[in-house]
């Protein structure tokens, strides 16, 4: 039997995080969370933010593959069945072009979810105003609820977008890893140079 530990280090194996000092505290971050979900602690936020080809996305799925495989099964202790959580991933693309069409029933089905991944949050421009809105209204109502989110925006360019959005990703005990170091493809190049 793997320990959550372990097993969170056997799935976050695929990245790797020697060469930068934010990328290990991501990494840890990442391995935290899955264990924390594991073990049904109170739930929380992850937020992965900064810089874009950094490993955030990448991280993000091999999580999403970690709750496929692992973490969205658990067992009622009062029956002893085997129950599936309800769970989503979202490119935050595809979720305001969702949002645009007016799927009023999404905002109440992510809100309540057990929990909602969404990536490179901050992406999508949203004329109207309508998609934004309804995108703080679940985020407002995930409060308390597992959310992991990634975006190239830092903690400083949210409190300019959106302060209510700036203010979830470090409330309570939600955590926010800003990513300062650069993209992977211009840290290999520097290396072979």
């Amino acid at each position: 039997m793997w320990s959550t530990t372990t097993l969170a280090d056997k799935w976050l194996e695929p990245f790797n995080a020697s060469d930068a000092l934010c990328l290990s505290e991501a990494r840890q971050e990442v391995s935290s969370l899955m264990a924390e979900v594991l073990s049904a602690s109170a739930p929380r936020w992850l937020s992965l933010c900064g810089h874009s080809g950094t490993g955030k996305t990448m991280l993000a799925k091999l999580f999403g593959e970690f709750m496929r495989e692992r973490g969205q099964f658990y067992v009622n202790r009062r029956t002893g069945a085997q129950l599936v959580r309800q769970w989503s991933w979202w490119g935050e693309d595809e979720l305001m072009q969702e949002l645009r069409g007016r799927n009023f029933d999404l905002v109440n089905r992510l809100s309540s979810q057990w929990l909602l991944v969404i990536d490179d949050l901050g992406f999508s421009h949203d004329r109207s105003g309508y998609a934004t809105s309804a995108l703080g209204e679940i985020l407002n109502r995930r409060a308390n609820r597992w959310t992991f989110i990634t975006s190239n925006l830092g903690a400083e360019q949210w409190a300019q977008r959106d302060p209510r959005i700036a203010s979830r990703l470090i409330r309570d005990r939600n955590v926010l890893v800003r990513f300062d170091c650069k993209d992977y493809a211009l840290r290999a190049n520097e290396e072979q140079l």
